[in-house]
């Protein structure tokens, strides 16, 4: 094997051999057969590709054989081999959900700030949904509320990984609680336990959502989007949740010929029957029907007697003096509902409607309490009454 890489010893100084062969083997590399001071892996499928990875650090060309095997491993993967260190450089075994906007807005490596925050919620919220139902014995289709303690302690161990050269990609490291075991640990043995931890289970439920709803999208193998919607994906290997495709449909690319990129690369070896699912790709029209099935998933539900603080805006662009009192008027308002943003229409009258008039003008937040309605497309707040005005603090 040639290195056609200058050696970046500082890099890859804390990379560990043992890092580097679990890595391997998540790939599918087997171990061949050692030397006195190395492990040689193959593939069995391409067997072109060998490793040859020091257990000697003291060796003058220690640095050099850890470069030469992770470059290896990135011509395997089609990656840049600065891309593979980060993810080796991991101090505990971890799955990694990639996504990625393929398309004109991307494609100088950078993307709107705006964008990747909407991004990463709608990466996170679907995660948690995946936890839910990963968790949940009732396999629903729809989660009320996302606040299960064991999947809010998957989330909050969830890490931002370094992004990669190409269209700009966001990388949700996922760790197994779990150390990579010593030399003397089974390889086989250590994928089991890998298996048997609530992120593997999080992270094939993810994943084999995206993947068969891009099949019933696609109307592959017998299945379409009824398969979620009426059969409640009973056909399916898994259980696709309303809440699932809800975060999935915000992430629609922003042009026509855009298309949305998910893959999951695993940590300790890749899970049985996860060896066929290849990179996902979700083309800009399969986003209308995303957000279809997941109001469809979605039941209609009644809050009484909340209160929630926000921004009011006016239908009508002229804000001047309001029409008589018993006119109703009909407005717009942005809240924070179960830790989301969410869009609602209010009708005012009277008092509470001079009232929004005012926090529109002075740019003020509005305190609002009422019956909200989450319908199938929107949300409505019902008796509506604005409670009080309060400065927002964006303004100062």
């Amino acid at each position: 094997m040639d290195c056609r890489y200058e050696v970046p010893n500082q890099q890859i100084g804390q990379i560990l051999p043992k890092s580097i062969i679990y890595y391997a083997y998540s790939l599918g590399f087997r171990a061949d057969n050692d030397t006195p001071l190395s492990k040689i892996l193959h593939h069995p499928d391409r067997y072109e590709f060998e490793l040859e990875i020091p257990t000697e650090s003291s060796s003058p060309v220690y640095f050099k054989k850890i470069w030469q095997a992770v470059s290896e491993l990135a011509k395997f993967e089609n990656r840049q081999p600065m891309d593979v260190v980060s993810d080796i450089s991991y101090k505990s075994p971890s799955d990694i959900v990639v996504c990625r906007e393929l398309g004109e807005v991307t494609e100088d490596g950078a993307i709107p700030l705006l964008d990747i925050i909407d991004m990463l919620k709608s990466l996170r919220t679907m995660l948690n949904a995946a936890a839910h139902t990963a968790i949940s014995e009732n396999k629903n289709t729809y989660h009320k509320i996302l606040n299960r303690r064991e999947a809010q302690d998957f989330i909050n161990q969830c890490r931002m990984g370094q992004t990669e050269r190409g269209s700009f990609v966001a990388k949700i490291i996922c760790p197994h609680p779990l150390a990579i075991p010593d030399g003397q640990t089974n390889l086989t043995q250590f994928g089991d336990m890998v298996s048997s931890t609530l992120t593997r289970r999080v992270t094939t439920t993810f994943i084999q959502s995206a993947y068969y709803l891009n099949k019933c999208l696609e109307r592959e193998n017998n299945y379409d989007i009824n398969s979620i919607i009426k059969e409640k994906s009973a056909s399916l290997p898994v259980v696709i949740s309303g809440n699932f495709c809800e975060a999935l449909a915000k992430l629609e690319p922003t042009y026509d010929n855009d298309q949305l990129e998910i893959n999951m690369r695993w940590g300790g070896g890749t899970p049985r029957n996860m060896n066929n699912i290849p990179n996902l790709y979700f083309q800009k029209d399969h986003f209308d029907k995303i957000q279809y099935i997941a109001d469809q998933l979605r039941p209609v539900e009644d809050f009484d007697n909340i209160k929630m603080i926000g921004k009011i805006k006016s239908l009508d662009e002229d804000i001047r003096a309001p029409s008589p009192e018993e006119a109703q008027t009909e407005f717009t308002a942005f809240f924070n509902f179960e830790g989301d943003t969410i869009r609602t229409k209010v009708v005012l009258t009277g008092e509470d409607r001079d009232k929004a008039y005012l926090a529109i003008k002075e740019f003020k937040n509005v305190l609002i309490s009422g019956r909200l309605e989450r319908a199938k497309k929107q949300y409505i707040i019902h008796n509506p009454k604005i409670i009080e005005l309060s400065e927002d603090s964006s303004q100062e």
